[in-house]
């Protein structure tokens, strides 16, 4: 649409002219600040610009960092020069003013008869342009020349950088050495010296840089920082930091030195070229990790502040307490295809209030304007404006009666006739030409019906699912309130979930989430949503598939992915995945290269050119010259992020033949999984990568095949959660010599549904066998509906649900009773060298069948006992948590659903619900937890 092409164009404008300026070393991140630099800002209102416009006024090299619009510049009684052109900078209107209205239309008067004025949140924003001057470029503004930043600050800016580090509460290790990295797994930031730095603001600037990859961690602001050196997707995050350090110096006044970005160029102007949006992204998100580090450390002086004022405060009335808002919030936010999943459920229930001929008519016309706009398709013999902003008006109105057009009846001077639903056009200012009429109705009630099938036509026309689901909470919160019958309570209810998911859609919009090809909408098809079936007890709960039932799935999928490569090369996968399995996974070659013992099953495929001097294969945009061919790397677990973490296993002339090959890797990954859930994850998740490469698969294809990965996930977490985090949490420990053995078990065959109760009858879980178990002292006859089985039993009904081979591989052998070894990470190389082997299900060493025992004594840990209470359930510690900060946690909160809820607070007022929390169970507990009363 109109308002989205002209800032795409604004963006691609920023993005060419950037990418000169990357190819002659001029981009402002690129240039050496020796004096600090101060970022533009407006001189007439003194607010700093954001985002990609800051970018842009930099990149046109300016000394002085001031600006003006022509009318500001006017104001001051100064002049822009004759000939100089303005510089477009593009800003988008979250909130408007305007007449609050009472329920007939007409406008609120105040006690002095001024007409009252209203501040409302927009559901779509506004999108400007503007030219704005550098003061260079303006005469007799009489404004002094401004300083530098370091004489501006009334702080000292090297105290202050270490302030900023200390604040955010980052761990922070120093060794020799000139590699400064940031460390995902462990969280850590690891920077040379200090004395090996020229200067003190050399070590601050390198410490900035890689603190912005900090934040990007899951408990942050939670971007994907999971890519090998040379990809694009690393080159994305490196452009975020170093976009986000120069703004952190310029804010502090300290040198920046982008001398360590120069490896980074090549890739840099490719991404630009290939997506121009994406300077875009990358200046807001450098934006939100300045706003977040600051944040941090204006809540640490707000802390201190306080502490230090307690004392005096202690015998006074209780001071109102201050909420610090770090935006955006450092909480995972709900994935857009959950939030989709909640639309089409509302969907299906709004459209079922109406019949099914005008649901036709709602689909029909949301679909023609989701592919040619707004003002494509007549509604009730009117067209949108085609800028609409979402927004829809119901206003008392007559028919004039020269003109015939309808307009509001106070503006006729008039007594209503009706009333007219008007749309809000976007290019327009408010008043009457920024409205228009769309359709009239005899009754209120009429029009609000008719207000809500154009939102239902607006929501199914969103790509973006959290506005849509602003839309359809709309819906819901007008029903309510136009509801007579609607007690006042309903009421507020209503309007605070309305406010809850334009909280979630704002700070989405600050995460940068982005309406993508991911999140499916209902329009394509229009064939009426039928009415949801009422619940009955007797609709079925949700079902786990069997192991063994997804073992046969499991089967089928491999065969049919093994059909695009040749026979021998099936069964030779088949027999690697064998002899893998037995001995480990760097027991034999794979292509000719010995796999990393602890490969994760990742595989990327990178242009690469082979190294002069040492032989070896490296990619290319790190060796700085064309690409040779494209190698296939594996990624090893226990290395550091970045080049060292990834080994290169094979290489091929051409990129379709690298591509087969890392398929066939990802293959062997998947005969390798125990698991059939885990397995049935990797099989979609090859399939998605097959039909991504497809440039005829159609956006359905790519759709369903990115929504079996997730279907997988969910299921693979719903079947394996507890069995997880008893696996991982197991540590093996020698038992003491001359211990006694423990007296004979009585094991339940248990379901996982039943996990709950036989725990509060008194079960204990046995974590090695992963079996429930009665300990002595406890009635057995509590227990007698579960019948009782043995470990061997049960090893051997998991072996039948196992993943069957193929006749066509090797003959299955009872593999031995492994020994696991206690090896520290530090010395694994020793107990490699005696034959210890990685099981890389379990993540632990054991003795390999070749293994030097002897040798291996000095980590044996056999004859392991372990008897470990099944850890603590994740509600139980988040609710633990929510009640540290003040939280009252009672009925059935804490809901692990990925929503944001509200509930009271210690303290707090009667009705109110200041604590605010989101939680979840995507793959591993996490969430929010915020106290708004306190702060905390």
């Amino acid at each position: 649409m109109e308002q989205e092409s002209k800032r795409e164009a604004y963006h691609r404008q920023v993005a060419e002219k950037l990418i000169k300026q990357l190819e002659q070393g001029t981009a402002p991140w690129q240039r050496p600040w020796r004096d600090a630099e101060t970022m533009p800002f407006n001189a007439a209102t003194g607010k700093a610009y954001k985002g990609v416009n800051t970018l842009q006024l930099m990149s046109e090299g300016y000394s002085d960092p001031r600006w003006m619009t022509y009318v500001q510049a006017k104001s001051i009684g100064a002049q822009v020069k004759a000939g100089e052109k303005g510089t477009v900078i593009h800003y988008s209107q979250y909130e408007e003013e305007r007449v609050k209205r009472d329920k007939d239309g007409k406008p609120v008067l105040d006690e002095q008869g001024e007409t009252v004025k209203e501040t409302v949140k927009l559901i779509r924003p506004k999108n400007f342009q503007a030219h704005v001057f550098n003061i260079e470029q303006i005469d007799h503004h009489n404004l002094p020349p401004l300083p530098p930043k370091s004489q501006q600050a009334d702080w000292n800016p090297i105290a202050r950088a270490e302030q900023i580090l200390a604040a955010s509460g980052a761990s922070i290790s120093h060794q020799s050495g000139n590699r400064a990295f940031y460390k995902q797994d462990s969280d850590r930031i690891c920077l040379p010296e200090k004395s090996q730095f020229a200067s003190a603001e050399g070590y601050y600037d390198t410490a900035l840089h890689e603190l912005g990859h900090w934040t990007g961690h899951e408990s942050r602001l939670n971007r994907d920082l999971k890519h090998s050196f040379g990809s694009q997707g690393y080159a994305k995050e490196e452009l975020r930091a170093e976009i986000a350090s120069m703004m952190l110096a310029g804010e502090i006044g300290i040198a920046h030195d982008s001398e360590q970005n120069a490896a980074y160029v090549g890739a840099w102007i490719k991404v630009l070229k290939d997506d121009p949006q994406e300077i875009y992204r990358a200046a807001k998100d450098a934006e939100q990790i300045q706003r977040y580090v600051l944040g941090l450390e204006q809540k640490q002086q707000l802390a201190q502040e306080q502490e230090q004022q307690e004392p005096q405060t202690q015998t006074t009335t209780e001071a109102p307490s201050v909420q610090v808002s770090l935006e955006p919030q450092p909480f995972d936010m709900t994935e857009a295809a959950q939030v989709y999943s909640d639309n089409v459920k509302r969907l299906e229930s709004l459209l079922a209030a109406h019949p099914e001929h005008r649901v036709q008519d709602i689909q029909q016309a949301a679909r023609a304007m989701s592919e040619n706009g707004y003002s494509s398709h007549p509604i009730y013999n009117e067209t949108l404006p085609d800028d609409w902003t979402g927004e829809v008006r119901i206003v008392p109105s007559v028919r004039d009666v020269e003109s015939g057009q309808i307009i509001p009846a106070e503006q006729a001077g008039r007594p209503p006739e009706g009333y007219a639903v008007y749309a809000r056009k976007g290019d327009a200012f408010e008043g009457e030409a920024a409205w228009k009429p769309i359709v009239g109705a005899k009754t209120q009630e009429e029009a609000q019906a008719k207000v809500e099938h154009i939102r239902l036509i607006d929501a199914l026309v969103s790509t973006n699912p959290y506005d849509q689901a602003v839309t359809l909470a709309l819906i819901e919160a007008e029903r309510v309130w136009n509801n007579p019958s609607a007690t006042d309570e309903e009421k507020e209810q209503a309007k605070e979930a309305l406010d809850v998911v334009m909280d979630l859609a704002d700070m989405a919009g600050m995460a940068g989430q982005a309406p993508t090809s991911e999140v499916l909408t209902a329009v394509p098809s229009a064939e009426p949503v039928p009415a949801p079936s009422p619940a009955t007890t007797e609709s079925p709960a949700l079902e786990i598939p069997s192991s063994e039932q997804v073992s046969q799935d499991n089967k089928a999928k491999i065969a049919h992915l093994l059909s695009a490569h040749p026979e021998p090369i099936g069964q030779r996968l088949r027999e690697t995945a064998y002899a893998l399995q037995k001995d480990g996974l760097d027991s034999q070659p794979v292509f000719g290269q010995i796999l990393p013992h602890d490969w994760t099953g990742e595989v990327r495929v990178v242009p690469s050119v082979r190294d002069i001097e040492s032989g070896q294969v490296m990619p290319a945009e790190q060796a700085g010259r064309p690409a040779e061919g494209y190698a296939v790397y594996a990624h090893k677990g226990e290395a550091f992020e970045g080049e060292q973490a990834w080994q290169a296993i094979t290489a091929s002339k051409t990129e379709a033949q690298a591509q087969s090959r890392a398929e066939q890797l990802q293959l062997l990954d998947a005969l390798l999984q125990n698991n059939p859930y885990n397995q049935a994850v990797q099989l979609a998740y090859i399939e998605r990568e097959r039909v991504a490469r497809n440039p005829e698969a159609t956006d359905k294809q790519r759709s369903e095949a990115k929504e079996a990965v997730k279907s997988a996930q969910s299921l693979a977490e719903l079947a394996e959660l507890k069995q997880q985090q008893a696996q991982q949490q197991t540590v093996y420990t020698a038992q003491s010599a001359g211990s006694e053995q423990p007296n004979e078990r009585h094991y339940l065959k248990t379901a996982f549904k039943d996990r709950e109760q036989v725990k509060k009858l008194g079960a204990k879980w046995d974590a090695a066998e992963k079996l429930w178990y009665v300990p002595e002292g406890i009635d057995q006859a509590a227990f007698a509906k579960w019948p009782q089985t043995t470990p061997q039993q049960a090893k051997a009904e998991r072996a039948q649900n196992a993943p069957q081979a193929s006749q066509a591989q090797a003959p299955q052998a009872t593999p031995a009773k492994r020994h696991y070894l206690a090896v520290p990470f530090e010395r694994k190389d020793e107990a490699k060298a005696a034959g210890a082997r990685w099981d890389k299900a379990a993540k632990a060493w054991y003795a390999g069948p070749q293994a030097d025992m002897e040798t291996l004594a000095k980590f044996k840990a056999e004859n392991i006992s372990i008897q470990q209470a099944l850890p603590i359930r994740p509600q139980e510690e988040f609710a633990a948590a929510m009640r540290s900060i003040g939280l009252v946690v009672d009925g059935e909160h804490p809901i692990m659903d990925g929503k944001s809820h509200r509930v009271a607070v210690e303290g707090g007022k009667k009705g109110a619900k200041d604590g605010f929390y989101v939680a979840h169970l995507d793959g591993r507990p996490a969430g929010s937890i915020s106290n708004n009363r306190t702060g905390a």
